[in-house]
């Protein structure tokens, strides 16, 4: 494989591409860290641009690097200069967002429905091609749904990824409410998932309900996924590798714990209350 060439191109010649800017945008004292090491050390790793012009270029992939190197005072920015189109500026993008441990579930949505927009892919293709389970790809799709005020709220993080989802699947004045709810209740069990399910379903009382243990074996394999919290409901059907997985209003850690484990007995977990 050809060794690509890295050239110093100055950082007034270079513009981001639109989908480079995180929604939840780049936590300051992160970036503060990532100049520091960079005044220190240098860029570490070259950021990867295209042309955009006779001599600027459009940032493909190294937003933070960009931003960090403004930060620190620094000129220019080691970059690779490479002919890719706007499809496959989004393919290097995602890859680069998925190798970061804080990538916001808005910013991997923006990436997968534009792909599906530009190149035609469905959401299994997408997620054969990013090595993602097809759920995984196709609950972060869902978040389109979410209106301006909902979207603003979850790249702040005031509620999690579950809660997102609930809300994704409301009208637009609903959403509005659920917001105002949660955020009057920041940091309360109130707002725990459970609890918000069952306000979401016009319960009066937000007292919390008893945990319970479920359980699933199967011959050789067993896990076991216990203190889900209420409402929820498990159906699991078949055995491996089909299993039909149904699952409301868990806490987002259990949830995450419950995908994991049927992961590992080699099950394809499906929504059955949604068509995917």
């Amino acid at each position: 494989m050809k060794r690509e060439s890295v050239v110093q191109i100055p950082l007034e010649k270079i513009t981001p591409h639109a989908s480079n800017r995180s929604a939840a945008g780049c936590d300051p004292v992160q970036l503060q860290e990532l100049a520091d090491s960079i005044a220190k050390n240098g860029v570490q790793e070259p950021a990867i641009v295209r042309k955009n012009g006779s001599d600027t270029f459009e940032l493909v992939a190294g937003h933070r690097r960009w931003k960090a190197c403004r930060l620190a005072g620094l000129k220019r920015l080691p970059c690779i200069v490479r002919e890719c189109d706007d499809n496959q500026v989004l393919q290097i993008q995602l890859v680069e967002n998925l190798q970061r441990e804080d990538v916001h579930p808005l910013d991997e949505s923006a990436i997968y429905l534009e792909m599906m927009a530009l190149s035609g892919y469905n959401v299994r293709q997408i997620a054969e091609s990013v090595g993602k389970s097809t759920a995984y790809v196709y609950m972060r799709t869902q978040l389109k749904s979410l209106v301006p005020l909902a979207r603003a709220a979850f790249a702040e993080n005031l509620f999690s990824m579950t809660h997102a989802l609930e809300i994704a699947r409301l009208e637009p004045e609903k959403q509005v409410e659920c917001v105002e709810y949660l955020r009057a209740n920041k940091g309360r069990h109130a707002a725990s998932m459970a609890v918000f399910a069952r306000w979401l379903s016009g319960a009066r009382t937000i007292e919390p309900r008893p945990k319970r243990r479920v359980e699933y074996q199967e011959k050789k394999h067993q896990a076991k996924i216990v203190q889900l919290e209420e409402p929820f409901t498990i159906i699991i059907k078949g055995s491996p590798p089909y299993l039909l997985v149904k699952l409301l209003a868990a806490s987002e850690k259990d949830h995450n714990r419950l995908l994991k484990l049927l992961q590992g007995i080699g099950g394809d977990v499906v929504y059955e209350e949604e068509d995917i």
